[in-house]
């Protein structure tokens, strides 16, 4: 019975405290247009940066495909014993290349990847920034009320619920204008769930930062640090397939980067299954034509060894970078709880 009346309290707490965070925030109108028109912004300004980036490599694009087919048909005919001349394929090679503008080079490809990592890197500011005064600004408010029998666990959840919203609402105008102004998405509502929940690891660790500051300054000035790491680990600035230096043989710090994860799922929910042509360079083969070779591939192989769906085929395999990202939100949140009842207990 008392178990139940605790319960009972805590909702009756939660939505008290949710209703009050919405009011806040609804009560400062400035605040409210900042909120919708940072995400509108950063979209239109994502957009006019890449405004015609399909046609950046439109050449290496054109050389890739005719290399691409030019080689499938010489190893058809060698393996079939029969003569070819060059010049013949390369005439059907430049109109197959012409004809099949879906194909694009791995230089191409990542210029479609630093779109998405962009995407992936202002939710994660969207979150941060959002959160990070959350708790130390009410810290005098809090200390009060915790004396009086506030649940922590209900105090927290309003403020993820209500970061939830905002969080909500700046994904889906973010994902919305690049996606009919800029690049189409392969799978719109997934990439939007997957900035989303982006958004709210990175408002979970936000709100870690401010459970444990004392001051709002302090929590500021702790942004960046969050931030810069995000993007040098983030797998665009160097492609995590060539990072090797790891720990106990497998870990690698970016590992246990947010953008990382996020960065990998738009990649595997926008792979554009086979139409990247990279390049493969083996100068120990014995004939010229197979020093450089380019193989169709999905658009996460540029940036990655290996998807983890591949690693671990199924499902749940194919999700592994959810799970990482839903953790990235679950820890910190846990992390503030044991904070915040230590240090008011």
């Amino acid at each position: 019975m008392a178990y139940k009346k605790k319960i009972y309290h805590a909702a009756n707490q939660f939505f008290v405290l949710l209703g009050r965070n919405i009011r806040v925030k609804t009560s400062d109108k400035m605040g409210i247009v900042i909120i919708i028109s940072q995400a509108t912004i950063i979209a239109i300004l994502i957009v006019f940066a890449f405004r015609g980036f399909q046609f950046d490599y439109k050449k290496a694009d054109r050389f890739t495909r005719i290399s691409y087919y030019a080689t499938e048909e010489y190893d058809k005919h060698v393996e079939n014993g029969e003569t070819t001349v060059i010049e013949d394929t390369l005439d059907e090679a430049k109109h197959w290349a012409d004809r099949e503008l879906g194909f694009i080079s791995g230089q191409s490809a990542q210029r479609r990847g630093a779109i998405l990592f962009i995407m992936a890197a202002s939710t994660i500011w969207f979150g941060i920034v959002n959160s990070c005064r959350e708790i130390v600004s009410e810290k005098a408010i809090l200390n009060r009320e915790i004396k009086a029998y506030l649940h922590i666990v209900s105090y927290l959840t309003a403020k993820v619920t209500t970061l939830a919203m905002i969080s909500f609402m700046q994904t889906g105008v973010l994902i919305a204008i690049i996606h009919y102004f800029l690049i189409p998405m392969e799978n719109f509502l997934i990439t939007w769930f997957v900035l989303f929940l982006t958004a709210m690891a990175a408002a979970s660790l936000g709100l870690l930062i401010s459970a444990t500051v004392k001051t709002e300054q302090a929590s500021l000035m702790a942004v960046p640090i969050l931030i810069i790491p995000q993007l040098l680990f983030g797998g665009l600035i160097r492609p995590v397939k060539y990072l090797c230096d790891q720990f106990f043989g497998y870990l690698h710090i970016s590992d246990f980067i947010l953008q990382k994860w996020s960065f990998n799922a738009l990649l595997i929910f926008n792979s554009m299954d086979g139409s990247v042509l990279t390049q493969k360079i083996n100068t120990e083969c014995d004939h010229y034509l197979d020093y450089v070779r380019f193989i169709p591939e999905r658009i996460i192989h540029v940036f990655f060894h290996q998807n983890v769906g591949e690693i671990s085929p199924g499902f749940f395999g194919h999700n592994i970078p959810l799970v990482i990202i839903t953790l990235h939100a679950f820890i910190p949140l846990l992390l503030a709880y044991i904070w915040l009842k230590k240090t008011y207990s």
